[in-house]
């Protein structure tokens, strides 16, 4: 229930991997927003495509978070294949299906299913309940291991990069 991102329409906005860590009294679910893929043009595309890559080596379920208005980009193509060699089980979530019409919502989710997905969910993030289905789909999915945080942190990073962030929004 805390902003851990900000939020632009700009690409590029987030610049490197921000933790959240999700707990209660039943378990810790740690999510990684990453860079959005790039084609590298200069060191700080490099960097964030390095982000990507390890993020990817390290998750236990991978969610591909896209637009129903603006998919398949071709950016989403380029991901999309590099997912492919991904081995943990994998989401396609459409979010905005609530600004198109069903028949844009078929047709994203025809795309989709011609990849590995384990699940395709298509979602309006306005909806009241969307966080608690995610969530019980990705808890499903998650191995049991100790928490590898203090039950009472949100995130990894210091208060003085989300204020940098803010700032920056």
């Amino acid at each position: 229930d805390e902003k851990l991102s900000i939020i632009s329409p700009k690409p590029q906005t987030t610049r490197k991997n921000v933790k959240g860590i999700l707990n209660d009294e039943n378990k810790q679910i740690i999510f990684l927003d990453t860079p959005g893929f790039v084609q590298a043009r200069y060191e700080l595309h490099e960097k964030m495509l390095e982000y990507i890559r390890n993020s990817l080596e390290d998750s236990d379920i991978v969610l591909f978070v896209t637009d129903a208005n603006n998919f398949p980009t071709d950016y989403d193509l380029e991901i999309l294949h590099f997912l492919k060699k991904v081995k943990v089980p994998k989401f396609a979530i459409i979010n905005k299906t609530d600004l198109v019409n069903r028949d844009i919502v078929k047709e994203k989710i025809e795309i989709l299913s011609k990849e590995n997905f384990d699940k395709i969910m298509q979602i309006s993030a306005k909806e009241e309940n969307i966080r608690e289905t995610i969530l019980k789909t990705v808890e499903y999915f998650l191995p049991f291991h100790p928490p590898f945080y203090a039950t009472d942190e949100m995130s990894d990073l210091p208060m003085k990069f989300f204020v940098q962030e803010l700032i920056r929004e």
